[in-house]
């Protein structure tokens, strides 16, 4: 029993490594070409793997595959597709995503006099917006908390080209700031940075079905939430705080960017970033080669 359960999990961690660390696998290659197809479909919404339309005319076009129930980020086919690989992980260096919509705390609180539609008018644009930027950046979306998002680029999802597009996903966001049902802008705040990442299976073993979803975990993901919670302490704009070593990974140069040193809580290690905002001179940084790869 034990050591079909152990056989069982090396398994599924190299059916992990294939699906996100290894941009050279069949299986890889095969989720990518079906990603391409979808993303030829604007959508507001999608499914987090595959990248099927969850509406417009993609939704249509794909015979209307609904988001899944247990985890609606996903469509049904890869929800169990995933289920399958359970117990499953992978350890992985890659670029590192997290977004915020500052002010959210207040328009909780306004949302109890003024209804929920309210505070879904920031939240619903927020959702929309940064999934869709992550989407055609090829970014893979883990951690969806109404004012936040967290999301990676491993190479297997992502290409070899990970580290920029990283770097693009937080300029267009910068860039196309979304807006709420008002008009208004909504401010942003953006960490990214890069790093080891366990990528694994959540679930409770006990269960008739243990799954219940995809997780991320590991020290790059603290500290890239603490350069998201320290963007826009000094401007009254959306800001990136970008790590070196993410512009390293990237090929990028930070010539005439803002550097700072961030220091994380609890263990004190210190990191230098670099502010970008919407009007920054990025004009070194347009990158004219394919980045689909």
């Amino acid at each position: 029993m034990v050591t079909s359960l152990l056989s069982k999990v090396w398994e599924n961690d190299e059916k992990w490594r294939d699906l996100f660390a290894n941009h050279e696998s069949e299986t890889s290659g095969q989720l990518n070409g079906l990603r391409s197809k979808h993303m030829r479909y604007p959508a507001d919404k999608r499914c987090v793997l595959c990248s099927i339309p969850f509406d417009g005319a993609g939704f249509e076009a794909f015979g209307r595959r609904m988001p899944n129930v247990r985890n609606p980020h996903y469509c049904d086919a890869c929800d169990e597709y995933m289920s399958n690989l359970y117990p499953g992980k992978v350890k992985h260096a890659c670029p590192i995503i997290a977004i915020d919509m500052r002010g959210s705390t207040l328009k909780a609180k306004q949302a109890d006099q003024r209804g929920l539609d309210y505070l879904l008018s920031w939240q619903q644009p927020f959702e929309s917006a940064t999934f869709e930027v992550l989407a055609e950046n090829d970014g893979f979306l883990e951690n969806w908390r109404g004012d936040e998002l967290k999301g990676i680029y491993p190479r297997g999802f992502s290409g070899e080209s990970n580290a920029k597009k990283a770097w693009n996903t937080a300029l267009a966001l910068l860039q196309r700031s979304p807006r709420a049902g008002d008009g208004s802008e909504i401010s942003l705040g953006i960490g990214v940075h890069f790093g080891d990442v366990w990528i694994y299976s959540r679930g409770t073993p006990e269960k008739e079905e243990p799954y219940s979803g995809c997780g991320i975990a590991g020290y790059s993901i603290n500290v890239t939430s603490r350069f998201c919670d320290q963007a826009n302490k000094q401007c009254d704009q959306n800001e990136a705080l970008i790590s070196e070593i993410l512009f390293e990974q990237a090929g990028l140069s930070t010539k005439g960017l803002e550097r700072r040193s961030i220091t994380v809580k609890d263990t004190g290690d210190k990191f230098d970033v670099f502010a970008v905002h919407a009007d920054s001179d990025v004009s070194a940084f347009e990158f004219e080669d394919d980045i689909s790869g």
